[in-house]
């Protein structure tokens, strides 16, 4: 599972260049699985995470969900690190 590449600010800006990419992908018919597997190869993250940026860029849920994923995701493995 790889660190999302992208921050807060991007994700809440729901006009970025990387949800237009997004967008454009879903536009062109490409696939949910492979507009998820661009997202993990470009942006990083893990499947969740994808999915939810994608998600967030057709505008099916809000930023903040990614967001909180990607919260808990640090603090598992802050909490994984303690050991």
């Amino acid at each position: 599972m790889g660190r999302m590449l992208i921050g807060r600010d991007t994700i809440l800006d729901l006009e970025s260049v990387e949800y237009k990419w997004i967008e454009a992908l879903s536009h062109d018919g490409v696939k949910h699985e492979e507009i998820n597997a661009s997202i993990q190869r470009c942006l990083g993250g893990d499947d969740e995470s994808a999915d939810l940026l994608r998600r967030v860029a057709m505008r099916q849920c809000p930023p903040n969900m990614l967001i909180e994923h990607l919260d808990a995701m640090e603090k598992g493995v802050a909490m994984k690190g303690e050991r």
